[in-house]
């Protein structure tokens, strides 16, 4: 038997998305063949646990301020014992640098090409048209808090990544959120492998730049040894997968019997085709024994029928032919009796139908005709029954719907006229329910605007009344934002909501002042509170323009 090896790429790889990447050795050995998901790649443990400094570079994608950053390591498994790695998931451990929690959303986890020592796609920011595969994890991954902003995540992917033994892939994990605080990946003690990298748009850092602290990302690779497809389409060959290499051996196609002819065919694989033991002699029976091959016994023609003449022939074989037992009249039934011969026997033409008429003519046998049932009334149902004969049922009119009058008429039938809705009130909505009949809805008022009160006038309708929020302090500016009242205070004398060149005017118009009387609007315009408007409070603010405190 000749063993056919063909060398071939351990199957296709897809891209897997996660803003955070780990490097270092690998591990997987303990997850054999056909087992449930297990750690096959410890970023962590092997690079000595959690680094002390509490490193953790940005891996984040924020809409409020907004900018992305991310982080990314390497990883390379070792051989599988089935040719390949089914990657299900991962375990990654992430800090908050200023409060926390925060408010993830979801988290964006990446799987990168090796290009070099570093991830494709790189530039200002990467380009995830090159990532292999790209998940989005809706929720916060199940995170665990360690204590002091330092968190534990784990995400099962929807769709498994299969990675080559031996090849260099990158994983980012990204958190989706919105600033403050912010999200970084936490480092290990030490460092194997590439080394991680980053880029943060905001800092023009582009992708990918090394990071320097000596650790690793930390996370872990959840997986098992998956199968490579070794089928070369050929059914004749039995595929398998050695040492990461196909093999292709020859089946044998052989069932022990001499009543066929072995083959094999690519697309259907072992054939076994019976042999022909005709003889082409119609009087004897040819068989065929699995050990000795075919056989041609004599075929006896008496098949002890008295309805038949039994002869054989040749080329035919055994023939049976009919006696004719034809009275050429129809209303009899003609039919031969393998022991008595031919028989006739008188037509039955009575069907047991009521609706029907029944006779027999001797040429043309039973005669059926209908019988009419109609009554002239549009209003009855007219129909037959087999046993009782012509029935007159009632029409039901009755279509089913409350919103309709139903009648009939005994010449056009059915008729249907619909019910007419409305309670007079403008504060509901009229309408008619097939199954109730008339309904009113009350009617939805509300303008969408938490800054008006809604109310309905049954005469008139819907009606939107503006929310009062003065406060009676001539010093601030009086607002509705989202429902709720707003009173800007000084030195926002104009209530935009900054201090810019308007509140500068203002303040220029009341320098000069000996006093400040209360009723005065200059009043406001006194913020270092000495009873005038002058300088002093025009560099006061300066200074909040400036950022600065007096």
């Amino acid at each position: 038997m000749t063993r056919r090896v063909i060398g071939r790429t351990c199957g296709a790889i897809t891209v897997l998305s996660i803003l955070l990447a780990g490097g270092g050795p690998t591990r997987g050995a303990d997850a054999a063949a056909g087992s449930e998901p297990s750690v096959i790649f410890d970023n962590t443990g092997v690079n000595g646990g959690l680094s002390a400094s509490g490193a953790s570079p940005g891996s984040q994608s924020d809409t409020f301020v907004p900018f992305e950053s991310g982080a990314a390591d390497d990883f390379t498994l070792p051989d599988s014992p089935l040719c390949r790695w089914s990657v299900t998931g991962v375990r990654w451990t992430g800090v908050y640098w200023d409060t926390w929690p925060g408010n993830i959303s979801a988290f964006r986890i990446i799987v990168w090409p090796d290009d070099g020592g570093a991830p494709a796609g790189g530039g200002a920011t990467p380009n995830l048209a090159e990532a292999l595969k790209s998940y989005l994890v809706a929720g916060n991954a199940g995170e665990t808090s360690r204590g002091a902003g330092v968190y534990d995540y784990e995400a099962q992917f929807p769709e498994a990544f299969e990675a080559l033994p031996g090849v260099r892939y990158w994983i980012e994990v990204q958190a989706v959120m919105d600033y403050p605080p912010q999200w970084g990946w936490h480092v290990t003690a030490n460092r194997q492998g590439a080394g991680p990298v980053e880029y943060f748009d905001m800092l023009r850092t582009p992708a990918w730049t090394p990071i320097a602290d000596p650790g690793d990302l930390a996370f872990a690779l959840l997986g098992s040894p998956a199968d490579l497809a070794c089928d070369d389409g050929d059914a004749c060959t039995t595929d398998s997968c050695v040492a990461g290499q196909c093999v292709f051996e020859p089946v044998t196609c052989d069932d022990g019997s001499a009543c066929t002819e072995d083959s094999c065919s690519p697309e259907q694989g072992c054939m076994f085709t019976a042999i022909s033991c005709d003889d082409d002699d119609g009087c004897t029976a040819d068989a065929c024994d699995a050990v000795t091959g075919c056989t041609h016994d004599s075929v006896p023609c008496d098949d002890g029928d008295a309805c038949t003449e039994d002869s054989c022939s040749p080329q035919e074989g055994c023939v049976f032919s009919p006696i004719g037992c034809d009275d050429a009249d129809a209303c009899t039934t003609d039919a031969c009796d393998p022991v008595r011969g031919c028989t006739h026997e008188a037509v039955q033409c009575d069907d047991g139908n009521a609706c029907t008429t029944n006779t027999c003519d001797a040429a043309n046998g039973c005669v059926t005709q209908d019988v009419s049932c109609d009554d002239g009334d549009a209003c009855t149902t007219d129909r037959c029954d087999p046993a009782a004969g012509c029935l007159h049922e009632p029409l039901s009119c009755d279509d089913g719907n409350a919103c309709t009058t139903d009648t009939c008429d005994p010449a056009s039938g059915c008729t249907t006229q619909e019910v007419f809705c409305d309670d007079g009130d403008a504060c509901t909505a009229d309408a008619c329910d097939p199954q109730m009949g008339c309904t009113s809805t009350a009617a939805d008022c509300d303008d969408q605007d938490a800054c008006t009160v809604d109310t309905c006038d049954p005469a008139g309708g819907c009606v939107s009344t503006p929310m009062d929020c003065g406060d009676g302090d001539a010093c601030t500016v009086d607002l509705c934002v989202d429902g709720e009242c707003v009173h800007v205070p000084p030195p926002d004398f104009d209530g935009d909501g900054m201090v810019g060149p308007a509140d500068f005017a203002f303040v220029a118009t009341c320098i000069g002042g000996p006093t400040v009387a209360a009723e005065s609007a200059c009043s406001c315009a006194d913020l270092n509170g000495d009873g005038r408007v002058d300088l002093g409070d025009y560099a006061v603010l300066q200074m909040r323009y400036s950022g600065n405190k007096p």
